[in-house]
């Protein structure tokens, strides 16, 4: 495995924006099949893999613009949007593949997040410093908010109300208030933070410090409370819909760590794919879908049992991904 800079700048890029309200599915059974689509950006072949999770095939590829990663969904599902390292956010009719709209975002756009109404896009700009503030009608930029250095990863809380941003090179998260659109705290991690998730209840929020573990933030007192152990580079993280658990990406031991949110301890360890980058959860914390840079595949999870139950091949280099049900809140 590729450790150098290279190898370091395809994980960031890969981005899953966290905390983004998402829509329920089963597991995977012919008993109970999924009713929804999987979205997963390619970066290396510059497209959108769609699959049909009824049956777990792909039945579309989109072609994106150049280096694309964080995604996220309308809320009436017509819509995706997507960030592409090459500095723009698209917005895409998933019915027709047409790219309708491209915004210029920044330098090196990377992770997204949209708020609960849907009605605006966060768009972290990793080589401007600072984070796009984009609406989702007309995909203009109404904001540009300065953060810390390489902003790449972003989290949502569930009410909407603020934004966390890892910053890779300065080291830290930025706290930004949407009501205000400004930072409001910023709290120092480890080194080169990534992957980031926050609790529904806004209590906790973890990061993902790539090259140690991952690091608790209490946002009661906005101060790191513990750091717990990885098997090796974590990467992208979910907090389950209720809360109990998180689950974060080891990439370079293939495998996805189950974490109690209440004990802060490390319950379970789920085999993935090679080199695991990303992770989605549906909306009843019922299925995981993680994407898998070395084999080009995204790995569907029951985590009743913590088994793969089929890998589906991707494009080049998947990055990013988004779980869309078919009923879809209007």
């Amino acid at each position: 495995m590729n450790k150098g800079p290279n190898r370091v700048r395809v994980i960031v890029a890969g981005v899953l924006a966290l905390g983004v309200s998402v829509f329920g599915c089963a597991g995977l059974s012919k008993t109970d099949p999924v009713r929804g689509y999987l979205y997963v950006t390619n970066e290396g072949s510059n497209e959108l893999t769609v699959i049909d999770l009824s049956n777990a095939t792909t039945v579309n590829t989109i072609g994106t613009k150049p280096m694309p990663g964080g995604i996220v969904t309308s809320m009436d599902g017509r819509y995706a949007f997507v960030a592409n390292y090459s500095g723009t956010v698209s917005k895409i009719d998933l019915s027709t593949g047409e790219i309708v709209s491209d915004v210029k975002s920044g330098e090196g756009t990377t992770g997204l997040a949209i708020m609960p109404d849907g009605k605006t896009l966060y768009a972290t700009n990793r080589n401007s410093k600072n984070v796009s503030v984009i609406g989702t009608d007309d995909m203009a930029v109404r904001n540009r908010i300065p953060v810390g250095s390489g902003p790449s990863y972003i989290a949502m809380s569930r009410d909407g109300q603020f934004v966390y941003v890892s910053n890779s090179i300065s080291d830290e998260v930025s706290i930004i208030e949407t009501a205000s659109n400004r930072v409001v705290n910023t709290v120092k991690v480890g080194e080169m933070p990534t992957g980031i998730a926050v609790t529904p209840d806004n209590r906790y929020v973890f990061v993902a410090d790539f090259p140690r573990g991952i690091q608790v933030i209490d946002t009661a007192e906005w101060t790191v409370i513990k750091s717990i152990a990885a098997d090796s580079f974590p990467a992208g993280m979910a907090v389950s819909p209720d809360g109990r658990f998180l689950y974060a990406t080891n990439v370079s031991t293939d495998n996805v760590l189950v974490v109690d949110t209440t004990s802060l301890e490390v319950v379970q360890k789920i085999v993935t794919g090679n080199i695991p980058v990303q992770i989605e959860l549906s909306h009843d914390g019922r299925s995981a879908y993680v994407l898998n840079e070395g084999s080009n595949s995204v790995s569907l999870i029951d985590l009743s049992s913590g088994k793969v139950l089929k890998n589906v091949k991707v494009g080049d280099r998947p990055s990013g991904v988004k779980f869309q049900n078919l009923l879809t809140e209007k």
